[in-house]
C-alpha cells in the first residue's frame, strides 16, 4: 500500500542516460494517437498512475524513467527525506508481430496496436 501511495502523485518522465539494451526500438512517426496509447499503456502498468508523455517520448533509443514528484511540506516547502521508491522504467521493443512497451521493473510486455516502431 505504501507503494502505491507513494507514486500515487503525478510522476515526471525524465530519460535515463545509460545505454538501451540491444533490441530497444523507437516511435516511427509519433503521432497524438500513438502518444495516447503509450500513456494508457503506462497508466495500466502502474495501476491507475496517470501518465503524460512528451511528443518526443522513445524517439530514440532509450529506456524511459518515471520518477515520482517531489512531495512537498504543507507550508508549501520541499519536503526532505529519502524516496525509497525505485523509479519506474519503460522501454519499447520491435518485434516480428509489432510493437511491444515493456515495464523493466515487473518485465510485464504489453503489445501495441496503433504505435509503430523499430529497432535503431
Amino acid at each position: 500500500m505504501k507503494f502505491l501511495s507513494a507514486i500515487s502523485l503525478i510522476m515526471l518522465a525524465a530519460c535515463q542516460t545509460a545505454t538501451p539494451p540491444q533490441d530497444s526500438a523507437v516511435i516511427v512517426d509519433s503521432s497524438p494517437q500513438m502518444l495516447e496509447e503509450l500513456e494508457k499503456t503506462m497508466t495500466t502498468a502502474l495501476f491507475g498512475v496517470p501518465i503524460k508523455l512528451s511528443a518526443g517520448a522513445f524517439t530514440t533509443p532509450t529506456i524511459l524513467t518515471l520518477e515520482p514528484q517531489m512531495q512537498h511540506t504543507p507550508a508549501g516547502r520541499l519536503a526532505t527525506g529519502r524516496t525509497v521508491t525505485r523509479p519506474e522504467q519503460f522501454r519499447l521493443i520491435a518485434t516480428a508481430d509489432g510493437c511491444v512497451l515493456e515495464h523493466v521493473n515487473s518485465g510485464e510486455r504489453f503489445t501495441l496496436r496503433v504505435t509503430h516502431c523499430r529497432t535503431e
